[in-house]
């Protein structure tokens, strides 16, 4: 995802998912970070390391009332199919 944002093109760059971070990638790197904080805690070896200044990682509530509902779109769930 990251390298499609910073190429602008690639095959997940019209993701809904990576969409949310084009005007902060920092961002994406903030949530990188995260996972492969993780990993290593789990003793997983991190091989892929960013080199880009971190952002405060902010998931909006109008950007989880969006996923929720492209995933019951996408899904053909109804509404009480999934705990909110």
């Amino acid at each position: 995802m990251f390298n499609a944002i910073m190429r602008g093109g690639g095959g997940f760059y019209n993701h809904p998912q990576t969409k949310r971070f084009y005007d902060d990638p920092g961002q994406l790197v903030t949530l990188h970070n995260l996972c492969m904080d993780e990993m290593l805690r789990r003793g997983y070896k991190h091989k892929s390391p960013i080199d880009y200044p971190c952002s405060p990682y902010v998931y909006t509530q109008e950007e989880y009332i969006r996923d929720l509902a492209d995933l019951k779109n996408r899904n053909g769930l109804l509404e009480n199919d999934i705990l909110e």
